[in-house]
Order: structure tokens, then sequence, then C-alpha cells
């Protein structure tokens, strides 16, 4: 006898029938297992891990790529700093120079300048003196705004400028060139490094950890330090202090405080 409801299971899906579902992750209930479930899951938690990790590169790069560049555009900015300085004592247009032919140029001028009478003996030494003191002062990192003001403190007692040979270099007490490993050393950089300990405040702000007004910092003198003449840091003490170790610099601050 037929019947009805034969046909219909025959016809009825697996899922609804309890029948094998096979396929990959497939469970007995037709749905995914849970361990496959979970699986996926995991492997997606691991690309967003992947993914993270790879912002955190980028930035990383970015913020070396910036600090790059800041430090290549104030090398430029002290090596500038430089070819004016020593311009200025030459007398020569700094702008009419590249910044890449500085040392170059400037020590071909200098000796033009004293096969001249234009220039005096004095005047060609004491350019190729700061041409040398500059680029040592670039080198050690010295602010650009500290430049000058480096120059002048600086003790040139124990060093000797040679024209004919066109070097400047330290000397010892009997005025002989200072040797290291059997070579004779030329340039300032040991100068500059001795003179950089001492006045830290010439690296800027994060140059050394001096106080206001101790011997390495003199208050003013860079990073957000007092100023001894403005009202709201007044400080004679101060003042007599910067006036003894650097004219130059007190004179700049007595302006900014508007003190005459």
């Amino acid at each position: 006898m037929f019947n009805p409801f034969n046909l219909f299971r025959m016809f009825t899906p697996v899922c609804f029938t309890g029948g094998g579902g096979g396929g990959d992750g497939a469970g007995g209930s037709g749905g995914f297992s849970a361990a496959y479930v979970q699986d996926l899951r995991d492997e997606a938690a691991g690309w967003r891990r992947k993914l993270r990790a790879t912002e955190e590169d980028n930035e990383k790069l970015k913020t070396q790529l910036t600090e790059a560049n800041k430090k290549a555009t104030d090398l430029e900015d002290q090596n500038r700093a430089f070819l004016e300085s020593v311009c200025g004592v030459l007398g020569l247009d700094a702008s009419k120079i590249k910044l890449e032919d500085a040392t170059e140029t400037v020590t071909t001028k200098i000796k033009e300048a004293t096969s001249s009478s234009n220039v005096t003996v004095e005047k060609a030494q004491e350019a190729l003196k700061k041409a040398a003191f500059m680029a040592s002062a670039v080198k050690a990192g010295v602010r650009k705004e500290a430049l000058e003001d480096a120059y002048k403190l600086a003790d040139f007692t124990n060093v000797k400028v040679d024209l004919e040979s066109m070097s400047v270099f330290p000397v010892n007490a009997d005025g002989k060139q200072l040797t290291q490993d059997d070579k004779p050393v030329t340039g300032l950089d040991s100068l500059v490094e001795s003179m950089v300990k001492e006045k830290n405040w010439l690296l800027g702000a994060g140059g050394g950890s001096g106080q206001v007004g101790g011997g390495t910092n003199p208050p003013g003198a860079g990073g957000g330090e007092a100023n001894p003449w403005k009202a709201e840091t007044f400080n004679l003490t101060n003042q007599a202090k910067i006036l003894q170790e650097n004219p130059s610099l007190a004179a700049r601050l007595k302006q900014e405080a508007g003190v005459k």
C-alpha cells in the first residue's frame, strides 16, 4: 500500500535527518566543528597581531626618518653658520659659496688672501683658526646659535696656525705639535671636546644636565633656562657670572629682557 510519508522521507535533506555531513570541518549535525571554528579564530587573531606589528614597525620607521631629516637639517644650518662666520673674517660673501664646497673654498680663499695686500697675515691666521675651530665645533654638535660664543670662549693658548701648510694644530708647552700614536695631531677636535664637557650648554638642552647658574651651564644659555635680567627671574649673582664668563651672551640676554 502506497504510503506518502515514505516518499517524504526519501527527499528529506540530510541536515534534517541527522545523516553524515561530510566535508572538511563539518560536524555530525551538519555545522562546523568547534575545533575547526577555533582554528579559524586563531588564524584570524594571528593575522591581526602581524598587522599590528607591521603598523608599529612603520611608525618606528617614520620616527627614524623624521629624526634623520632633522639631524641633516641641523647639520646644514651649522655648516652655513660656520661658513658665514669665517667669510666674515675674510670679507667674503658667503651666499656665493656652495655649502658642499665650503671647507675647500675657505682654504683656497685664505691662501689667496695671504698672497694679496688686502688681508693681513693676522687676519688670514684668524680665519684659518676660526675655520678649524668651527669645523670641529660643528662635528661635536655645538648649536649653530652658540658657535660664535664657543669661539670667543675657547682658549687658543696652545694652538698654532701654520699658513705655509694651511693647518691648525694643538701644541705642548714647548710649542711642539702634539702627537697621538706617533702621528701629528691636526685640527681642534680635542680642544672642542674638552670645552663642551665643561660648558655642555653649548650642545643645547639635551647636551647635559647642568643646573641654571652652574659652572657648565650659564643661565639663559639655551633650552628654556631663566634669563637673570628679566623681572620674573631677576638674579644679580647670575648676571655677574655671565658678564664675567660670556659678555656676548650677557649682551644678548639683556637685549631680550629690554635692559640697556
